[in-house]
């Protein structure tokens, strides 16, 4: 580390990265990657001086998912403020604790996905912030309980050897997790048949489709609405595998509908960025 800086020190004194490479004996890139590093830490630590008010929070995976990183962005001034090794409470902890409650006081919005962990740093630091739960990880959620009842209507027993697939339920995977405003008419012609088939599927997408409209409705009445009639479709008992969706509606309910009281806004822009 003290080389490094050395390095560093030395290429600024000088202005030549030419000079300091012929004298140290290292590449010109090295030497570059170093300053690199040097500039990029500053200016991190310029931008988490700053005050903000709507926090970004992610997680991402680099090597291939061996490591993890928490990430955090400024969504209106769009722009990064730190990438922390592990995705745990005491890695978000660490951050919170670090900037002081001047800057945590500031913070009136936090969009993060649905990490229990991060949930927990949230709340106990930054108390007074709405904390909303991003919109394309509910979705994914949801979308995975439609899966989960098509892989059921697949693997039904069929006679004495069930077949080891259904051709038009394997067809239909990613058209089923459509919304239904974005079907061509051959889609919906498609589904249609499909759903004179496995009547429990249709009730599955039509869920699917109610949990869109609470992002898609005009106001926090209308997504209570869309909230209703899918418990109303739940409670049919046709479908089973949404078990976990009603569970996770429960603990993130708050999260999930704050979405309408903070600007419509999602993580798109820290997802991106990742």
């Amino acid at each position: 580390m003290q080389y490094a800086r050395r390095l560093t020190e030395g290429v600024k004194m000088s202005k030549n990265v030419g000079a300091v490479t012929e004298v140290a004996g290292v590449a010109w890139h090295t030497i570059g990657a170093l300053v690199n590093k040097k500039r990029g830490e500053r200016e991190l630590t310029r931008r988490r001086a700053l005050p903000c008010r709507v926090l970004l929070v992610d997680e991402t995976s680099v090597g291939k998912g061996h490591q993890y990183m928490t990430v955090l962005y400024d969504g209106e001034k769009d722009h990064m403020l730190a990438m922390l090794p592990g995705r745990t409470k005491a890695t978000l902890t660490r951050f919170f604790r670090d900037q002081g409650p001047a800057w945590r006081e500031g913070v009136e919005v936090v969009r993060a996905d649905g990490s229990t962990p991060y949930r927990s740093a949230i709340e106990q630091y930054l108390p007074k912030a709405q904390h909303v739960l991003d919109r394309f990880h509910v979705v994914r959620w949801f979308g995975q309980s439609l899966i989960q009842l098509r892989r059921d209507l697949q693997r039904r027993v069929h006679g004495e050897r069930p077949p080891a697939w259904e051709p038009s339920l394997f067809r239909s995977r990613r058209l089923l997790l459509k919304r239904g405003d974005r079907l061509t008419h051959a889609e919906q012609e498609q589904l249609r048949e499909l759903f004179d088939q496995y009547p429990s599927l249709e009730t599955g997408w039509q869920a699917l489709q109610e949990l869109h409209q609470i992002y898609q409705a005009a106001d926090l009445e209308e997504a209570h609405q869309a909230l209703a009639r899918f418990a109303a479709l739940y409670e049919t008992g046709h479908i089973p595998q949404y078990r976990k969706t009603v569970n996770t509606i429960l603990r993130w309910s708050n999260q999930t509908l704050a979405f309408h009281t903070t600007g419509r806004a999602t993580n798109a822009k820290i997802e991106a960025a990742n």
